[in-house]
């Protein structure tokens, strides 16, 4: 395996890490999601780059989960009992 394969390789298996982990722990593992955050940031050859992809990523994923909760395709009720406490 040539290190362009591992490296996508590497990325494909910690997105999926930190992604299962942020869905399934939620604020719970805020503390491990950040860590790992960073930690894949000490890993990466350009820190600008990747920076760059983790932001407009989280930008377009909130911004597609955001609306597709406002036209109604997640349960809102659960996000306004949330908010109500």
């Amino acid at each position: 395996m040539n290190f362009k394969q591992y490296n996508a390789l590497y990325n494909f298996i910690w997105f999926q890490i930190i992604w299962f982990t942020a869905v399934l722990g939620g604020d719970n593992w805020i503390t491990a999601l950040v860590t790992m955050l960073l930690f894949h940031l000490l890993v990466v050859d350009d820190v600008k780059t990747e920076m760059q992809f983790m932001l407009t990523g989280a930008a377009i994923g909130i911004t597609v989960d955001n609306l597709l909760t406002y036209h109604g395709f997640y349960p809102s009720q659960l996000f306004e009992d949330k908010l109500n406490r």
